[in-house]
């Protein structure tokens, strides 16, 4: 009996398949799926982050050009001045 103690704890045995197996393996697959997405969605908010950047910094200059062409146009122009009014409604 002691031989066969001996011998038998260098026997790996495999495990059992379970039933769990199945769904456990459809689970790591999806969040894997996920996590491709989610680095390609990171990807897109960085773009679209630089995007919005550059949109801002053209919004302020044109911003600017815009009020200081309105000023110049309402002085010497008075009968705009009711239009420019409704047009800076922001």
């Amino acid at each position: 009996m002691r031989e066969y103690l001996q011998q038998a704890r260098h026997v790996k045995v495999a495990p059992l398949p379970s039933v769990l197996d199945s769904p456990l393996k459809s689970l790591q697959q999806s969040l894997d799926a996920l996590e491709q997405r989610r680095g390609t969605i990171s990807q897109k908010v960085q773009e679209v982050i630089e995007t919005l950047t550059r949109v801002k910094q053209l919004h302020a200059a044109v911003k600017a050009e815009y009020n200081n062409a309105m000023t110049h146009t309402s002085s010497v122009y008075p009968e705009v001045r009711p239009i420019t009014t409704v047009l800076s409604m922001d």
